[in-house]
């Protein structure tokens, strides 16, 4: 059965997470995590190594909502030019939405792929498809 961990903690999440990457390889917890680059720039701007720490615990999937629960993307943590254009996105000076994001462990990749599929298919009343938002 998976775990889920919640954290939210302005900015340090990061930095909380880096500092339990062998809890994070034993427990494998499906992490939901606030991704802020606003606060990001004072309390732990690391972000990248945030994310190479929870590739060596053995996380791989992410999926993206915006702040307002909508669904925005999914990939793999693996893939670094879409981390990079994710973290330049939200970084941009001015921006004040902020992401939520799930991390799964390769143990939960089957979650992960329920998770996008349902995400995908519009069944969550929350997301806005991109044509209803135009």
């Amino acid at each position: 059965m998976p775990v889920l961990l919640k954290i939210d903690t302005d900015g340090f999440d990061g930095r909380i997470l880096r500092g339990h990457q062998a809890w994070l390889a034993a427990v494998k917890p499906v992490v939901f995590m606030e991704y802020c680059p606003d606060y990001a720039r004072t309390a732990d701007p690391d972000i990248f190594d945030t994310f190479a720490s929870l590739q060596k615990a053995g996380y791989q999937g992410l999926v993206a909502y915006l702040n307002t629960g909508s669904y925005r993307e999914t990939f793999l943590l693996t893939n670094a030019d879409r981390l990079r254009h994710m973290h330049e996105t939200f970084a941009k000076p001015g921006c004040t939405a902020y992401l939520d994001l799930a991390l799964f462990h390769t143990r939960d990749m089957d979650l992960y792929h329920q998770l996008v599929a349902w995400e995908k298919s519009g069944a969550n009343p929350g997301t806005i498809s991109r044509r209803q938002a135009a």
